[in-house]
C-alpha cells in the first residue's frame, strides 16, 4: 500500500512592503491647518498619495534654536535621507506623479520659501545628495522677483504659497512687501512705506528650474492663483 503524507505547508516569507501603511494620527495643528501642515515641535508622518514614500518629522527638545530634521524614506527599500531642518512651520505638496515634492518651508508669519523635489527618487538615493540643487529654484524665483521689483527696492516681506500642479509643472504665487531703499542702501526709516506685489512663478519640476514668472492678472485668469 501506497501511503501518501502531504507536506505540512510552510507559509511563504512575505516579500518587503513596497508602500508605506496608510495609516498615521493627526496632529492638533493638523486639525486645524490641514493634513499636510508640519510643525518642529510635533511628531508627525505623512505618506504620498501612492503610498510609496514617507515623510518624518523627528521633534528636538534641546534648548537651543529649533532645528527638527524632517527625513524621507523610500518604503520599497527603507533608505532614509535627511532633507531639511525645520525651524517653524511647513506645508507639504505631494505631486500627482507621486515622484515630486514640494515643501513651503514657513519661516515667520510674512516670510517663507520652498524647496522643491522635482525627482525624488533620484535625488534620495544619489551617493551624496546635493542640497544646493533643491534649492537653486527658489534662488532663481527669489533674483526674478528682485529684477523685477526693481534695483532701488528692497524685499521686506516674502512669502511663498502653492497654487497646483499641471503636468510637469508647478505654479506658486509669491507674495512680496518691497520698500524703497535710503540713499545709503539701506531700507531704514522707509518701513511705513511699504508696497505690494503678487507673482506667479512657473516652474518645470523635471528640470528643477524656473521658466517664467507672471503678473498677479495672469496668475489669476491662467492658472486660477492668487496671494495672500
Amino acid at each position: 500500500m501506497l501511503l501518501f503524507f502531504p507536506q505540512a505547508y510552510v507559509p511563504a516569507a512575505p516579500l518587503q512592503s513596497r508602500v508605506c501603511s496608510s495609516l498615521q494620527a493627526i496632529t492638533p495643528t493638523q486639525k486645524r491647518k490641514g493634513k499636510n501642515h508640519i510643525r518642529w515641535d510635533e511628531r508627525e508622518t505623512l505618506t504620498s498619495p501612492d503610498r510609496r514614500w514617507k515623510l518624518d518629522v523627528f521633534p528636538v527638545f534641546d534648548g537651543k534654536d529649533n532645528h527638527s530634521p524632517v527625513q524621507l524614506t523610500d518604503c520599497a527599500d527603507s533608505k532614509t535621507h535627511t532633507i531639511m531642518y525645520l525651524e517653524s512651520e511647513a506645508d507639504v505638496h505631494w505631486g500627482p506623479d507621486g515622484n515630486s515634492l514640494l515643501i513651503v518651508d514657513e519661516q515667520c508669519a510674512v516670510c517663507s520659501d520652498l524647496l522643491l523635489f522635482g525627482d525624488v527618487e533620484s535625488r534620495l538615493h544619489e551617493e551624496k545628495p546635493n542640497t544646493h540643487t533643491k534649492s537653486r529654484v527658489a534662488d532663481e524665483i527669489h533674483h526674478a522677483v528682485e529684477k523685477r521689483v526693481g534695483a532701488d527696492m528692497d524685499l521686506y516681506h516674502y512669502a511663498v504659497e502653492f497654487a497646483w500642479w499641471q503636468g510637469n509643472s508647478l505654479i506658486v504665487s509669491i507674495s512680496v512687501d518691497s520698500v524703497k531703499k535710503d540713499t545709503d542702501g539701506s531700507a531704514a526709516g522707509n518701513s511705513d512705506k511699504m508696497v505690494g506685489h503678487c507673482y506667479g512663478a512657473i516652474v518645470d519640476t523635471k528640470e528643477n528650474r524656473l521658466v517664467r514668472l507672471v503678473l498677479d492678472k495672469e496668475l489669476r485668469k491662467e492658472y486660477d492663483g492668487h496671494c495672500e
